[in-house]
């Protein structure tokens, strides 16, 4: 039966490994002689310097010839050898007929010099006479041949204090004693230091020859080749074949064969191996697989490896997110056995998610790519497979890189001089997984099964920056003992190409992510313009029908809102097919700690003529549009039920009426200060300025719930007009008396994407960085002034250009300018109540600045855009006009319109300016405005010019109608005084608040069929609201055995859905308000929690980690395993793998299915109960 040889110790493993490591370059091609009578002819080095040297000994020391020779496990290799009389560069013949053997590798047990291995390596071995010698005796350099009787030996030892080689003296006289004297031996000592000094340059030689090889392969791989560019690699014996990498030129037949995943797919035996290989797959980019296969090849080739490896670590990597650069446990040695932990002799160090299937069927590792040289098939049988534990195993331990080389017989030995050399007790049976005590060595064991024939392998792990963990292992081998890897050079490379693909994956996924836009673009353009179409084109139809004046404001400000979206949608679409967003940077300056100005050029490609379209009209219809959505709120449907009750109603003295209300009201003026040109059209993209108007007012409108928002719009010939176009500046300036913003948040988060001072507040964060993309792209300046609880400035400079050629007006224009010249000349009056300072009432519609600034921007509108003549009055005694315009709606500022009467003449036309269409509507419901004494008409805010206009155009043509003016029979001339009227609260439908949803009925007295028709009443009570029922969380024992569930999310509405969802179905339940406290809850050993329903995204901790943390809890005090059901608004397959690998048992996207989820609780209770029956009765 054949024996296994012995292992050799660790001190030989480290001496052939010198060998081979360090000066491997110097005998890699050297021809070999593998029996003694194989025919050879002698070939002088090719290295004259050795030649020299060793020359140089012979003459000094008198021997016949010197020999220079490396050593390593099973041949002697002899790089140089020479005689006295030899030339440094002899012919060929010459050497032949002067050298004993040349530059040549013959079996090491065949000399002498196999001796000075076991020698000290300050000894040398002088053999007088090796006829005389029995262990020499009969070799056939004595018998035949030269017959060699003289020897001399003395080691060459390596920078390591390792033998690695013999500097040996050969005579055909034998000497008597001594042979050499002391001083002869130290000069060949001396001359064997040289030799060894000067082989270091072979090391150098062969690292630069690799480096630069290393750095064509970067580039061939940066320029997307799938081998060397130009092909060039060390030669061999020509028995590669070409692979379907293909070749990037010409030279030595040097290729590979690449393979990807698709031939190497690994079945999977259960479901849950299945998806999550599909969720693997899915992750991936496309095309990355055959991105992996060529990087694969070039590693291959640019290093003169035998393989290369990459296997898919996002399953392996749980658990395992250590940073590679971190220090936790000197990770890139992988031999601290004592700080590694593990569970069981396996060895296994993956989640307890999978524990016990993966005992009974571990789960291999899906193959990303690789490349094997010289492979005339596709399979990649030259490497077994690996386990997901055993990859896990090698993250965790080689974190950082790890080299290591194995013996013929399959021993490991490191690459590092300092990991091996207190290893030889035990470390026969290293390489036995089965065996206690032998932790340490299960990773060079497992990459031992997968590359059987490798002789140096680098594991290189991947590290993915974007999703911050492990991407994949990488494993690069070379089958010649000849060639093993350097832990300085080979793996530093490997480091940086891994760098490289993952940046490369970067680019895919970035390149993956513009086609999803570039689809969603064009898919999206079709979908939401066709409908805009028609939604404006039905408007347009609808005009032409008989309508009165509030139908057609109402359909106005419908067709200025679907305008406005399909305006933005064009810019939008315009804006992501130029991709010009990231491509230029604002320059940004503090002038103060509550002010910060940007600027920018524009583009390149925005100085060409841009459509041209009429600013001010298109800045009225885009404050409307924002405007008329901010008071949107949806009407309950009467079969639904109510969960909260409203509250009790803030009253506003208008008329001695009272409405009730909704805290959702906006309670501001909203002035809209455009300034009177002749000629508002300007060349730019309509989209790109309606999107600034409707970012900075939305933001205005959102942050003031009080006070005032004032929108202005001025322009200025520019300066610096070029080339004598009409070059103006156009300011806008958005001032609101709002929250503001505070100095810290202003200059270092206001203009980032996603970023909101209280995160609590609606919306994304998005406003602020949309606008300044459009100023980087498009040029100009921005300045914002913010001052908390004052309120904040917006001012956009745009330096823009006349059109050559005007385009033809548009409808609104074609209507606006006969309105104008019809109101010309006229008289109007604008009748308001005294104001006030703010100290002076405290009523929320008393805001007399507001109020001010309205007026002011009311009566500039009527004098300059309408040259009307203008009188302000809070009297109505003793003025004439045709128009009177109440900013402030008071029927007994009606009534006194309409008794001042001179001999039965015809009232005034009263305008009457709701705050909004709520309060708009109230009015239009009541009797007072339908009647036909005078012409009254309901206006809503803001009043820009085009829609003054127009409303005003219609009240003259009802005015000329007699009908609308029948005289009462009061006819008084008596001043009427005005009362402070009250503050009027249109009536809105209550919704209640996160905090007030709970499950308590409303109030006996709560109608919910009279909500509707309360919004045009007015009521005169409104019942309390009901005090809100606190929820009891019923403490379980420990012992208890009814299921408990602990409820997680940072959203209380959430939580309280899912609170009804439990009490529905029976199941006691607690509530924690982020991962960091349902950790502690659950920790708490007097409570037990079967279930945990667990968001992702919270404050504090994350779900994630939450689970990841109860796992290990769980592990480590023997705690029975809980369910944990995901309950997310994440839906990518990136987000359920990480959560699948981090313990996740169910996944489920929101809005929530309870349905599924009951069914879920369900089975897992039954299965529970199935599972303790059966306990209780083994």
């Amino acid at each position: 039966m054949t024996r296994t040889p012995p292992k050799p110790p660790v001190a030989v493993r480290k001496r052939e490994r010198d060998v081979h490591l360090l000066y491997g370059s110097a005998f890699r091609d050297l021809p070999k002689i593998e029996a003694p009578d194989q025919h050879h002819t002698p070939r002088a080095s090719a290295d004259s310097t050795l030649i020299a040297l060793a020359q140089l000994a012979a003459t000094r020391l008198q021997a016949a010839r010197a020999c220079v020779t490396l050593i390593d496990e099973n041949h002697q290799h002899f790089l140089a050898e020479a005689t006295p009389t030899l030339p440094l560069r002899p012919k060929p013949e010459d050497a032949a007929a002067a050298l004993w053997l040349g530059n040549v590798s013959v079996p090491r047990s065949w000399g002498v010099c196999e001796e000075v291995l076991e020698m000290r390596t300050d000894a040398a071995l002088v053999i007088n006479d090796l006829l005389q010698d029995q262990r020499y005796a009969q070799k056939s350099f004595v018998q035949e041949g030269p017959r060699w009787r003289f020897y001399a030996g003395v080691p060459l030892i390596s920078p390591r204090n390792t033998v690695v080689g013999v500097l040996s003296l050969w005579n055909h006289e034998p000497r008597s004693e001594p042979g050499l004297s002391n001083i002869d031996v130290t000069l060949l000592q001396d001359f064997a230091a040289t030799i060894t000094k000067y082989l270091d340059t072979y090391t150098l030689r062969d690292q630069y020859q690799r480096g630069e090889q290393f750095t064509r392969g970067l580039l061939s791989f940066a320029q997307g080749a799938s081998a060397l560019k130009p092909f060039k690699v060390f030669s061999d014996d020509g028995s590669n074949r070409s692979g379907s990498a293909g070749s990037a030129g010409t030279g030595s037949a040097h290729s590979a064969q690449v393979s990807s995943l698709g031939s190497r797919t690994i079945q999977a035996s259960t479901s849950n191996e299945r998806s999550i290989g599909t969720l693997q797959n899915s992750i991936l980019p496309l095309h990355s697989k055959d991105m992996f296969s060529r990087a694969a090849n070039v590693m291959m080739a640019s290093s003169n490896l035998d393989g290369v490896l990459i296997l898919d670590a996002s399953v392996a990597a749980t658990g395992h997110r250590q940073f590679p650069g971190s220090n936790e446990e000197e990770a890139g040695s992988g031999e601290s056995s004592n700080s590694a932990s593990s569970s069981s002799d396996t060895g296994s160090t993956v989640s307890s998610r999978h524990e016990m299937h993966e005992e009974k069927s571990p789960k291999k590792c899906s193959v990303l790519g690789y490349a094997l040289r010289g492979r005339s098939n596709n399979d990649g049988t030259e490497f077994g497979t690996l386990l997901e534990r055993d990859l896990a195993r090698l993250l965790k331990e080689w974190s950082t890189g790890k080299i290591t080389n194995f013996t013929a017989t399959g021993a490991s030995v490191s690459s590092t001089d300092d990991t091996s050399s207190n290893a030889s007790a035990g470390e026969e049976g290293a390489l036995d997984p089965k065996k206690k005590g032998g932790r340490r060595f299960r990773s060079s064991a497992a990459v031992h099964a997968l590359l059987p024939n490798a002789r140096s392998v680098a594991f290189v792990p991947f590290w993915d920056y974007e999703r911050s963990r492990w991407f994949a292992g990488c494993l690069c081998w070379s089958n010649s003992p000849q060639r093993l890897l350097s832990s300085t050079v080979d793996l530093n490379y490997f480091k940086i190409f891994s760098d490289s693909i993952m940046r490369e994956l970067s680019r895919l996924d970035a390149l993956a992510s513009h086609q999803q836009k570039t689809t969603f673009v064009a898919s999206i353009s079709h979908e939401l313009r066709s409908p805009l179409h028609g939604i404006l084109g039905t408007l347009e139809f609808i005009k032409d029908t008989k309508l009165d004046s509030f139908q057609i404001s109402m359909l106005n400000s419908l067709h200025s809102c679907g305008q406005t979206l399909l305006d933005t949608i064009n810019q939008v679409m315009d804006y992501a097919k130029s991709n010009e967003a990231g491509k230029t940077v604002s320059s940004r300056r503090l002038k103060n700690s509550n002010t910060i100005r940007l600027s920018s050029k524009p583009l390149k490609t925005r100085k060409i003529k841009q459509p041209s379209f009429d600013l001010r009209l298109a800045t009225e219809e885009v404050v409307e549009a924002v405007f008329s959505g901010s008071l949107y709120i949806p009407v309950l449907d009467p079969n639904e039920s109510v969960t909260t009750p409203p509250t009790e109603p803030e009253f506003n003295p208008v008329l001695n009426e009272e409405l009730p209300t909704s805290s959702n009201r906006k309670q501001c003026y909203i002035v809209l200060d455009l300034a009177q040109d002749d000629d508002w059209v300007r060349c730019f993209p309509v989209g790109a300025w309606k999107r600034i108007v409707m970012n900075l007012f939305g933001n205005a409108i959102k942050y003031t719930e009080s006070g005032h928002i004032q929108v202005s719009l001025r322009s200025s010939e520019s300066k610096d007009s070029d080339k004598g176009e009409a070059t103006s500046t156009i300011t806008l300036t958005i001032k609101d008396s709002g929250a503001g913003m505070s100095p810290s948040f202003l200059a270092n988060k206001a203009f980032q994407p996603f970023s909101q001072e209280n995160s609590h507040s609606s919306g994304v964060g998005l406003g602020l960085s949309i606008v300044r993309q459009i100023i980087e792209t498009s040029g100009g300046k921005m300045e914002v002034s913010s001052e908390p609880s004052v309120g904040t400035t917006f001012i956009v400079k745009l330096s823009l250009t006349k059109p050559t050629d005007p385009p033809p007006p548009l409808p609104k224009i074609t209507e606006y300018l006969p309105a104008v010249a019809r109101l010309a000349g006229r008289r109007v009056c604008i009748l308001h109540r005294k104001h006030h300072s703010p100290s002076e009432t405290s009523d929320s519609f008393g805001n007399s600045v507001g109020l001010g600034r309205f007026t002011d921007a009311l009566k500039n509108t009527l004098e300059t855009h309408f040259k009307m003549q203008v009188v302000q009055t809070e009297d109505w005694s003793g003025h004439e006009a045709d128009i009177v315009i109440c900013p402030e709606p008071s029927f007994e500022y009606l009534d006194t319109i309409r008794r001042w009467r001179v001999n039965n003449e015809r009232a005034p036309v009263t305008v009457f300016v709701a705050m909004d269409a709520l309060e708009a509507a109230t009015f239009r419901s009541d009797v007072r405005v339908d009647n036909k004494e005078s012409v009254v008409e309901i206006m809503t805010q803001p009043c820009g010019p085009y829609k003054l206009a127009y409303i005003l155009g219609r009240c003259l043509d009802r005015f000329d109608d007699i009908s609308e003016n029948i005289p009462s029979n009061t006819n008084s001339q008596e001043q009427v005084s005005f009362p402070q009227p009250k503050s009027l609260e249109p009536p809105l439908l209550r919704h209640g608040s996160p905090e007030q949803f709970v499950e308590s009925p409303p109030p006996p007295d709560f109608d919910i069929d009279n909500l509707k028709s309360r919004v045009t009443q007015i009521v005169s009570h409104v019942p309390e609201s009901a005090p809100v029922v606190l929820k009891n969380v019923l403490p379980i024992r420990s012992k208890s055995t009814d299921p408990h569930v602990l409820v997680v999310d940072d959203n209380v509405i959430n939580r309280r859905l899912l609170v009804t969802f439990l009490k529905k179905q029976k199941y006691s339940y607690s509530e924690a308000e982020n991962g960091l406290t349902a950790l502690q809850m659950y920790q708490n050993p007097n409570t037990r929690y079967d279930f945990i329903l667990m968001d992702m995204s919270m404050p504090v901790m994350d779900g994630m980690t939450a689970t990841r943390a109860i796992r290990q809890y769980e592990q480590a005090y023997n705690v029975s395993r809980c369910c944990v059901v995901a309950l997310t608004g994440l839906a990518s397959n990136s987000a359920r793998l990480e959560a699948w690998n981090a313990g996740i048992d169910q996944y489920m996207t929101k809005p929530v299915n309870f349905k599924k989820l009951a069914e879920i609780l369900n089975q897992e209770t039954t299965r529970r109960a199935s599972a303790e029956e059966a306990k209780q009765v083994t």
